[in-house]
């Protein structure tokens, strides 16, 4: 059909044999094509098209999915086509039924490019406590191409050996599945691990699954692997890993030396000796023409030297040249040989390269010949002659003279080339030209008058420009004269030197100037408190000479003003002894001492006229302390009434301070008052609180009243037994006394029952009851005894004081002579 016409290209040819084809025709997705069978002749056929209709485009692709074409192209499809899309086996097809179909509108009914091939689901797998195994994946998600890998816990295996297992999510019929069961590992253990001839293990008698026993081969002795050591593990069924074996160890294969042949024979067992020989152009590094390694117990080969290549040593010295040998003289090596100045190699070149030969030969060196210059002539310099010379080689040196009357260009009657290394002259003159001095040219720095350009006798006078001077001079004005010699009588200065002195920098003053021109005058001012004491005054002027320095000549600095020594103050001392100007002297009094207003330092300053601000500090004096007040119920003495001087107070017997104290101390101090302070009502009685109460079958003899509350110091209550009973000392009247402390004494009352006639008797047990020993006793003894251990059980802390009570209430009673047979104590 051709295309845009909707027709068809003509009718078809006819048959060779005179009949017609039956007309059939066929069309494809891209061409459309007509057959025809035989037929009568004069049969005909019309063919009519229908209107074009534009098929449907290209079918969206499915990853991982095939299409199978039902009138239709990878490229189109025809109306009434269809494609069906199938996913590989495990996957399944989603976001569509699976076929679309090109309908008359050129569209396909269904938008095949949101479809998708997804791995179908494998169901969840179960695993319990039983199994004794742990799986690396248990989110749940399974899908075609999952593994699964199932790990046996520690001490575990499976039945066939191993600890792991693995299941894949795989094809199963129709759908997917697992390939295999979840495993049960079980626990197998192994028998006793064996001891091997020439090692040591560290075996403990556990066989369980997963225990390890290192086995360690004996110094010399290696594993089958050449390991000195093997781990081997209790396996999964009972079996451990592997069976060691410790065997002699053999070394490897003996070291390779390069360049060289060798004689081993794969005999690598210990003391074998492999023997080593340079090959030709190669030698022994330690000068031996072999060398050799042993197998040494370890096992080791023993270190043989090493073949190196025959060096060339140090190379000869070529006349005119130098090198760059740097010691390396080894088959390779390259130095440069350089011809010395004013030589070159027959090539033109000034340098060439030697190597290092294999065989210990450098190649061969070359000779450097020296350069020479063109030959001189007198005819090539008219005015002028060349002096007779016996070579123009390098260095060679020349003589060349002018006319009288006549110089060279330079301003010279004569002049020497000399021959260079490039191989030319260093100068060159064509020519002589008559007498003239040099011109005069000062730099802008002076005027130059000129008498006759600077022809031979021609005058030059050259004028410096103000604070200008002729160097070396201290002339303005120079006159010079041209000779026949092509030069001035006078030396001809670049330039007048313009004078100026250093910049002025007098430590401690000011310049009145900044200017230090040639001539100029400048007067420095010293700072107050200095002076320049060469000239006994604060000022000085000085001038800037021809030769640009100053005059007078300048000091550094000005010179401080100073001071009268410092003055020295009893009791004291000061801080410098310095008397530089503004330095401030500060004095101290020692301690225990001050100044008599109280105070305890001073100062004075140097000023700048060189004196003291404060001068006669009078001397420090001793601190000293008020009369100390005598104190109530009490004597206090003192060691003076200077610093540091110790005052001792003591109370009456009875009696204290409010702090309690008894006795003290005070000191004076720098503050002129005795510390600590003591208490303005000094020592007070001391008192007792309530009386110790009566004790068993005891009572106070003399009425206490209730509303006391205190009882002066020394003051006695007194007890009595009732009848039948007595105290401790077999008294039946006592006292108790308020002591010195504060305390009464004795502090408990107790009454015992009537006292027993004591008699002392000694008896002596036979030894089979008591061997050796001797017992004496008495019945009053123990009594006494017992009382003592009461009173001192009741209160073991306070005992030392009781004993003190008791010795004070004896000595009161004693005094006061009481009646016998009582006491207070």
């Amino acid at each position: 059909m051709d295309p845009g016409f909707n027709r068809w290209p003509g009718n078809a040819e006819p048959a060779s044999n005179g009949q017609c084809q039956a007309a059939t025709f066929t069309y494809s997705a891209s061409t459309v094509s007509i057959t025809y069978s035989a037929h009568s002749c004069g049969a005909s056929f019309i063919y009519q098209c229908q209107q074009a209709v534009a098929p449907c485009g290209a079918s969206p692709n499915i990853a991982q999915a095939t299409k199978a074409y039902s009138q239709c192209s990878a490229t189109c499809c025809f109306i009434g086509g269809h494609v069906n899309y199938t996913c590989p086996s495990g996957y399944q097809l989603s976001g569509f039924g699976g076929t679309i179909n090109c309908n008359a509108g050129g569209n396909y009914d269904v938008d095949a490019s949101n479809g998708s091939c997804d791995a179908q689901p494998c169901n969840n797998y179960t695993l319990t406590a039983a199994n004794h195994a742990t799986a690396n994946d248990t989110s749940g998600n399974y899908v075609f191409g999952s593994v699964v890998q199932f790990t046996c816990d520690n001490g575990y295996g499976l039945p066939g050996g191993g600890t792991t297992k693995t299941l894949t999510c795989d094809i199963s019929g129709a759908g997917v599945d697992w390939d295999t069961t979840v495993p049960t590992c079980q626990k197998v253990p192994c028998p006793a691990a064996a001891n091997i001839s020439q090692s040591t293990n560290d075996f403990t008698g556990n066989t369980s699954v997963g225990i390890t026993v290192n086995y360690t081969c004996n110094s010399g002795y290696s594993m089958a692997d050449g390991n000195s050591s093997m781990v081997i593990e209790c396996q999964i069924g009972g079996s451990w890993s592997a069976t060691p074996v410790c065997s002699a160890t053999p070394c490897d294969a003996p070291p390779t030396v390069g360049n060289s042949n060798n004689d081993y024979s794969s005999n690598s067992s210990v003391g074998a000796i492999v023997t080593y020989t340079c090959v030709a152009g190669y030698e022994m590094a330690d000068g031996n023409s072999s060398t050799s390694s042993q197998c040494m117990f370890g096992p080791y080969w023993s270190t043989p030297s090493s073949c190196q290549m025959i060096p060339c040593g140090v190379p000869v010295n070529v006349s005119n040249t130098v090198n760059d040998f740097n010691g390396n003289s080894s088959v390779g090596a390259v130095l440069t040989y350089s011809c010395a100045p004013g030589y070159v190699l027959p090539d033109g070149n000034n340098s060439y390269t030697v190597e290092c030969q294999f065989g210990g030969n450098w190649t061969a060196t070359q000779t450097c010949q020296i350069v020479t210059c063109p030959e001189l002539n007198s005819s090539s310099i008219n005015l002028g002659s060349v002096d007779t010379y016996n070579n123009t080689n390098f260095n060679t040196s020349v003589g060349l003279s002018c006319d009288a009357g006549y110089m060279y260009p330079t301003y010279t009657l004569t002049e020497t080339v000399t021959c260079t290394e490039n191989g030319t002259w260093d100068k060159e003159f064509t020519e002589c030209v008559p007498v003239q001095c040099r011109p005069v040219n000062v730099a802008n720095t002076a005027s130059v008058t000129l008498s006759d350009y600077y022809n031979v006798s021609s005058v030059v006078t050259i004028t410096c420009n103000a604070n200008h001077l002729i160097p070396g001079t201290s002339n303005t004005v120079l006159t010079a004269n041209c000779l026949n010699t092509a030069s001035w009588d006078q030396s001809i200065p670049s330039s007048c030197t313009f004078v100026q002195c250093p910049a002025l920098s007098v430590v401690q003053a000011t310049a009145s100037s900044a200017v230090r021109n040639y001539g100029t005058s400048v007067t420095l001012t010293c700072n107050g408190g200095w002076q320049f004491n060469s000239l006994s005054s604060t000022t000085m002027t000085v001038t800037c000479q021809a030769d640009g320095t100053w005059s007078p000549a300048v000091p550094a600095s000005c010179d401080q003003f100073t001071c009268p020594a410092v003055q020295n103050v009893t009791f004291a001392s000061y801080n410098t002894s310095s008397t530089a100007y503004d330095t401030v002297v500060g004095y101290t009094c020692d301690s225990g001492y001050m100044f008599s207003d109280g105070t305890v330092t001073r100062s004075t300053r140097c000023n700048e006229l060189g004196a003291w601000t404060v001068t006669g500090i009078p001397a420090c004096v001793a601190v000293s302390c008020p009369q100390l007040t005598p104190i109530a119920n009490g004597v206090i003495n003192s060691t003076g009434l200077t610093y540091q001087s110790v005052a001792t107070y003591v109370c009456d017997k009875g009696f204290m301070m409010p702090d309690g104290s008894k006795t003290g101390n005070q000191t004076c101090g720098m503050s002129a008052t005795w510390t600590p302070a003591l208490s303005p009502i000094g020592c007070q009685v001391i008192n007792c609180t309530v009386p110790p109460p009566v004790g068993v079958f005891a009572n106070y003899s003399e009425p206490l009243d209730d509303n006391q509350t205190s009882w002066m110091y020394d003051t006695k209550i007194e007890y009595n037994c009732t009848d039948g009973y007595v105290f401790s000392t077999g008294d039946t009247q006592r006292f108790s006394r308020c002591t010195a402390q504060g305390d009464w004494l004795p502090p408990d009352i107790v009454c015992a029952s009537h006292p027993i006639k004591v008699e002392k008797r000694t008896a002596r047990y036979p030894p089979k009851e008591a061997p050796g020993a001797v017992v004496t006793g008495s019945v009053g003894v123990i009594f006494v005894v017992s009382v003592v251990v009461s009173v001192i059980a009741s209160d073991i802390g306070t005992f030392k004081r009781h004993t003190l009570w008791a010795k004070d209430n004896i000595q009161s009673r004693s005094a006061k002579a009481e009646p016998a047979g009582k006491s207070d104590a």
